[in-house]
């Protein structure tokens, strides 16, 4: 394994967000690619290079630290029925060969060791050998991330490789960290338990890198990603300008004819997105989903009695079209 310890699993916590500013983290690495729900790369830029530690905490999040050591002893039984692994909790690695790059899986995986019954140590030779006194590393085989999502939108069924391309990029950077082959990731909600494995794939571990070595490269030099129109970005934004000081700033035409055309477009736009998704709870009645050749556009969650709330979703892939469902007939809308 070309990888080393910066903090054990007990390491306070104080100490853990801390070091995360020293590297680039597996959860970071979607914020990099532009792809994460929580974080941008600018918003990420800014946490790195002010020291920002600071995470938002919830229920939500609180749940999902409390429910961590339930989830991985439950997925441990599910994933070695026969005890042949040894699972135990992992801390903060670095990589050897890309000092910026890091990982915390949640669980590391380790063939038992036949003597001890405690994490096998694996010569060179890959012959066994017990792990006390043999002075030789012990190597992990598979890592296990945990997660306790607000539901399964974005998750394929269970025992399939099929999660969201987000915790796609953080066990696939887990697995360059640690040098492993394989990944386990077990997600809990809805009172179900479903165990997710894969195996590395080096070509998108290729694009990790070169992604995540680009940015670090250029939060050194202090080269900040551009703007989006990510929530975290606009957050990032108000954080670094809190105050409001009486001037005024001079810009181009352009831009102020761009922001006027843009804030009328989202006005029709919110208009035109309220009809669909008042005409979508009529057709949906009493039903949870709305779909097009099996495909998902509009799924319904109850979360109290006093409301609900429909969530409009954009079909992915080959979704089908007017034009290809009723050749010769225009698209029309509301």
């Amino acid at each position: 394994m070309s990888a080393s310890l910066v903090l054990p699993a007990d390491a306070p916590r104080g100490d853990w967000l801390a070091a995360r500013h020293t590297g680039i983290g597996a959860s970071d690495i979607a914020a990099v690619l532009g792809i994460s729900p929580w974080q941008s790369a600018f918003s990420l830029h800014w946490q790195k290079a002010n020291g920002w530690t600071d995470e938002v905490d919830n229920e939500h999040t609180e749940a999902g630290r409390r429910l961590e050591s339930a989830i991985a002893d439950w997925a441990a039984d599910r994933i070695d029925p026969n005890e042949e692994l040894f699972v135990c909790p992992s801390g903060l690695y670095r990589s050897a060969e890309r000092p910026w790059q890091m990982a915390t899986p949640d669980r590391l995986l380790y063939v038992r060791c036949p003597d001890c019954n405690g994490p096998g140590a694996l010569p060179d030779t890959w012959e066994w050998a017990c792990c006390r006194g043999s002075g030789r590393q012990r190597y992990p085989v598979a890592v296990l991330e945990c997660k306790h999502p607000y539901d399964w939108d974005g998750f394929g069924d269970d025992g399939t490789d099929d999660i969201p391309v987000y915790y796609r990029t953080q066990v696939l950077q887990q697995c360059d960290v640690m040098d492993v082959g394989e990944w386990y990731l077990a997600a809990y909600t809805s009172h179900q338990l479903r165990i997710y494995h894969g195996r590395r794939d080096d070509k998108d571990i290729a694009i990790l890198r070169a992604a995540g070595a680009r940015f670090w490269t250029d939060l050194q030099n202090g080269v900040v990603p551009e703007l989006d129109s990510h929530e975290a970005t606009i957050a990032t934004l108000k954080r670094l300008h809190p105050s409001v000081e009486d001037i005024d700033i001079e810009v181009p035409i352009e831009f102020a004819e761009g922001y006027r055309r843009a804030r009328a477009m989202r006005s029709r736009a919110d208009d035109l997105v309220d009809r669909y998704e008042a005409r979508a709870r009529a057709l949906l009645g009493n039903a949870r989903r709305l779909t097009c050749n099996r495909k998902l556009v509009v799924s319904r969650s109850v979360y109290d009695q006093s409301g609900d709330s429909a969530e409009l979703t954009a079909l992915e892939g080959d979704w089908p079209t007017v034009d290809r469902l009723n050749p010769g007939r225009s698209a029309s809308y509301l």
